[in-house]
């Protein structure tokens, strides 16, 4: 009698106290582990800042992790839940150069998408746009254009047949605009030069 009773107390105060490690839910792309559970656990703390666990590149998706954690009433046992999310692959948008007389040319709008573009001052490998090329845009769709702080020469064409295009500011560096480069309709800000 006197052993069984030893038992049995040794299962309470030890059994009872920990909490159940085994029902403690880690909670992998969204799952929910907001739910209580009945050994004893603390409420879940608020989620963590994502942070990238591996980077995207152009070719594979990355992932980002973020953790919370809760407490043990009993014991002091900390468990944690991660949750983790996909990165997108890296997609680079870029625009068609060519290079004439040791003059980098934007000659057309490459894998970049939409009405609204920015002419960008350097290319990715960091050599001035100087020039936009002839028929570059031409009849694209565009709405807003932003011409980049290096260019010097729009060429004919350039810009023509986009009838959304209602008015474009012209950058201090552009010396030489090629009629025909813009339809009519175009309000061009800053040009002429005074």
């Amino acid at each position: 009698m006197k052993r069984g009773l030893i038992i049995m107390l040794s299962l309470v105060m030890f059994g009872f106290m920990s909490c159940d490690n085994g029902s403690s839910p880690t909670n992998v792309n969204g799952g929910n582990n907001n739910q209580q559970t009945t050994n004893d656990w603390g409420a879940w703390s608020s989620w963590s800042e994502w942070v990238v666990t591996t980077p995207a590149t152009t070719t594979t998706e990355g992932v980002e992790t973020r953790t919370r954690t809760r407490t043990c009433n009993n014991t002091g046992q900390i468990d944690t839940g991660t949750e983790t999310r996909p990165i997108p692959v890296v997609v680079v948008q870029q625009f068609t150069f060519s290079v004439i007389a040791g003059v980098l040319n934007i000659t057309g709008r490459g894998t970049v998408v939409g009405s609204e573009i920015v002419i960008p001052d350097y290319n990715i490998n960091d050599i001035p746009v100087r020039r936009i090329f002839e028929n570059a845009f031409r009849n694209e769709g565009l709405t807003s254009v932003t011409i980049g702080n290096n260019i010097e020469l729009i060429q004919a064409g350039a810009f023509a047949e986009n009838p959304g295009l209602t008015s474009v500011t012209i950058p201090p560096t552009v010396n030489v605009i090629a009629p025909g480069a813009f339809d009519p309709h175009v309000q061009l800000i800053g040009w002429p030069r005074d």
